[in-house]
């Protein structure tokens, strides 16, 4: 069917209507997660700041899909309460009871909050002479990967009962 697509898919020369905003949070944080996997194991033993972001993106979509689905609003997500700070995202996951669905000890947590400092900032994103203090990358990539596999039932699950 030209112009329509049930689930999120990039298509050269077509309209893409997405009907599942869960799934698409999670469909977004599965391939940043993919993405930052392939950067780790193409980077060389320079820091590859990049990785990180991608990494944090990830992260930032799987706890958004998983907050999406027990009732925040798409506004009340993209707000200056949450936008882009993975603790304040990660705070109210645990609140609505993620740890049913992820298991993140409190190492994870801690990666989390190593590389919040940064990534709220945008300062992955535009770097200025500073010390940075990230956590370990395949750590944080792990966290990532971990979030996504996760919640991958559970977007399903969540897609399909509100496509019917």
């Amino acid at each position: 069917m030209r112009g329509y697509v049930e689930r999120f898919d990039i298509i050269i020369g077509y309209t893409a209507y997405l009907t599942n905003e869960d799934y698409l949070f999670w469909q977004l944080a599965n391939q940043f997660s993919r993405s930052s996997r392939r950067e780790l194991d193409s980077a060389s033993d320079q820091p590859n700041i990049p990785c990180y972001y991608l990494a944090g993106h990830s992260i930032e979509l799987s706890l958004k899909c998983f907050l999406h689905s027990t009732g925040y609003s798409l506004d009340e997500l993209k707000s200056w309460d949450f936008g882009h700070n993975l603790e304040a995202l990660l705070e109210a996951s645990k609140n609505e009871g993620i740890g049913q669905h992820v298991n993140l000890s409190f190492h994870d947590e801690l990666n989390i909050e190593r590389l919040n400092s940064h990534y709220l900032e945008k300062e992955l994103e535009y770097l200025e002479p500073q010390i940075y203090t990230l956590p370990e990358i395949g750590n944080i990539v792990g966290v990532a990967e971990s979030l996504v596999s996760s919640l991958a039932e559970h977007a399903a699950k969540h897609s399909d009962s509100d496509d019917t």
